[in-house]
């Protein structure tokens, strides 16, 4: 197993910092600003800038400039309270800004992932999706000019939605083809690599019939329609198959993720 370095082991602390949540975030931003007070103040202080302040007051004085205020004049026990009040206040307004930017997010992902509820009429209904779909609806567009307004709702699989695993669908070119089944996968988009996991194959489970190359990246959150990916098989984990239930399914999808991350660990 190769050694990590210095900057993979910043990166990946501050990878396991985010994943902790809001809470997490906001105490290390706030300690990374105290440590740069402290530093600067204590250059000023040490170059005599300010000679008319000792350091404990340089280093309050800047020490509110970082946090957007002016320093309260008063006893410490004045100046502690106020600058308590106002820390507390903007915990509280980060809380609120993330919670509606969270919502709004989720929203978001909720529409592009076709959850929303459609209230139409004398609209055209296309049943699944798939990327001949922009085809499709450039022909009806295309037939239906005359009419002065008009709707088109796609409805995806619903079940494939339940599974939570969001995949890049690519429809394989009429070349060789590799084995049915599973697979570990290393991605390029625009010129970054991700891990992932990938089937290959036409899907029996959910009923599919044609050929589909379904790839699941790790810790990837942007929307791939219509963009370039390529995809490298690296290892092969098991053959296409049946199950009896989309329970079964979704229990092996997740054995097969573990298998290909204890596999990109090592390699």
């Amino acid at each position: 197993m190769k050694s990590s370095n210095t900057k993979e082991r910043i990166l990946y602390s501050i990878d396991n910092i985010m994943a902790r949540g809001s809470f997490s975030i906001i105490i290390a931003l706030a300690f990374v600003v105290i440590l740069l007070i402290l530093v600067l103040s204590i250059f000023i202080w040490s170059i005599g800038s300010n000679p008319s302040l000792g350091f404990i007051d340089q280093f309050w004085v800047y020490f509110n400039k970082g946090f957007g205020r002016e320093a309260a004049e008063g006893n410490w026990t004045y100046r502690l309270t106020t600058f308590l009040l106002v820390i507390v206040s903007i915990f509280f307004s980060s809380i609120i800004i993330g919670s509606i930017a969270n919502s709004i997010s989720s929203k978001i992902t909720e529409l592009r992932e076709g959850k929303s509820k459609v209230i139409e009429s004398n609209h055209t209904v296309i049943l699944g999706w798939s990327e001949s779909v922009y085809i499709i609806i450039n022909e009806i567009i295309e037939a239906n000019k005359s009419q002065k307004s008009g709707c088109i709702v796609v409805l995806g699989d619903k079940r494939a939605t339940k599974m939570n695993f969001p995949t890049a669908n690519i429809i394989p070119p009429n070349l060789i083809h590799p084995k049915k089944g599973v697979y570990i996968i290393k991605a390029i988009y625009e010129g970054i690599y991700f891990n992932g996991v990938a089937n290959f194959g036409v899907r029996p489970t959910v009923d599919g019939e044609k050929l589909l190359l379904e790839v699941h990246l790790f810790n990837f959150n942007s929307n791939l329609y219509g963009k370039d990916l390529t995809v490298e098989f690296l290892a092969f984990i098991r053959d296409e198959q049946q199950f009896e239930s989309f329970e079964e399914l979704k229990k092996q999808i997740n054995r097969d993720i573990k298998k290909a991350q204890s596999y990109h660990s090592k390699y």
